[in-house]
């Protein structure tokens, strides 16, 4: 009886042991994953300050296009406006908004 008793002593320590060298490893690759991560992190903030940075930049470049644009397109209307003019001319009969060939 000692003998199978002993058997499951020795059955017993050896799935203990088993299963704590199996909570080791997962401990010891829970670490390896987060010094891994740390890298990758430092690398996401330095990403994220990056394109926050091109965002305020393009912010600004955004400001200070705002007013040429607004001339442009003040310029594209008065030109615009002055062809439709020249071409409701040339077809009244004027000889002049003609010769621009309108």
């Amino acid at each position: 009886m000692k003998t199978n008793t002993t058997s499951h002593y020795i059955n017993l320590s050896l799935i203990a042991l088993a299963l704590s060298f199996q909570c080791l490893l997962h401990i010891s690759a829970a670490r390896q994953t987060s010094e891994n991560t740390k890298p990758q992190i430092a690398c996401a903030k330095k990403e994220i300050a990056i394109i926050v940075e091109n965002h305020e930049k393009l912010s600004k470049l955004i400001e200070c296009l705002k007013i040429p644009v607004m001339i442009t397109e003040y310029e594209q209307k008065r030109f615009t406006d002055l062809m439709k003019e020249v071409s409701d001319l040339a077809r009244r009969g004027d000889e002049d908004a003609r010769w621009m060939g309108l």
